[in-house]
């Protein structure tokens, strides 16, 4: 059997338990290799939204912002507010310009 990490064959002594690392160094780093993985696997994919087009888009668009806006200020990170309230203001001006 070969250390997962380094490919440096492993030495099994009869009557003890199976190695499966060569040293705590190349078990540690294919942990973490691991958790990094992990990780980067269960990180949501970047979803973009596209623009609302249709004035009922726009309106149920403003409602929704309006809304999350009203969660208190520990459920809503200082940025994520300040996004919401920027996009609020745009989609409130193109309401304007189409009406």
């Amino acid at each position: 059997m070969k250390c997962p990490n380094c490919d440096k064959e492993l030495k099994q002594t009869e009557g003890k338990r199976e190695k499966k690392f060569c040293n705590s160094t190349c078990r540690s780093n294919v942990w973490a290799k691991l958790k990094r993985q992990k990780k980067e696997n269960k990180a949501p994919k970047p979803t973009e939204k596209s623009e609302p087009t249709d004035l009922n888009e726009v309106q149920e668009r403003i409602a929704e912002i309006e809304k999350m806006l009203l969660l208190p200020q520990k459920y809503l990170a200082y940025n994520k507010r300040t996004i919401l309230e920027s996009e609020l203001n745009k989609l409130k001006f193109k309401l304007i310009d189409n009406q």
